[in-house]
């Protein structure tokens, strides 16, 4: 965990983040936990019933970083994914965890650009 959270796992796959003295329960399907590993969560201030996790894998020699948005369920008191944002491969670990912590500091048009690459010069530049 990045930030000075504080993290432990529940019994029932949960996990436990603190976060400035706010403690959030975020829980994960079994199935997702038993083939990722979380390696984060963010929690904006300015809207306390969202937030994302970031879990990676490693597909082949690939190392994936996949983003999920987070939504608070006030019922059960805890954050659960609702839908997949993103996902990143990088070629280790390191620069796996280099952009975890690049990602707070990313400001709205760059995160566009990583989301939407150019993977060829456009017509226009030919």
């Amino acid at each position: 965990m990045k930030n000075g959270d504080h993290c432990k796992f529940s019994n029932n796959l949960s996990r436990r983040v603190n976060n400035m003295n706010n403690e959030k329960k975020v829980v994960f399907p079994t199935s997702v936990l038993e083939e990722m590993q979380i390696e984060g969560t963010i929690f904006p201030k300015v809207v306390s019933d969202l937030g994302i996790a970031m879990l990676s894998h490693q597909d082949g020699p690939a190392h994936v970083l996949r983003i999920y948005q987070l939504l608070y369920n006030s019922v059960d008191d805890i954050y659960e994914p609702v839908q997949e944002l993103a996902s990143f491969s990088l070629p280790t670990k390191n620069d796996l965890l280099s952009f975890i912590d690049n990602i707070p500091h990313l400001n709205g048009i760059e995160m566009l650009l990583l989301l939407n690459p150019l993977n060829q010069q456009p017509d226009f530049l030919n």
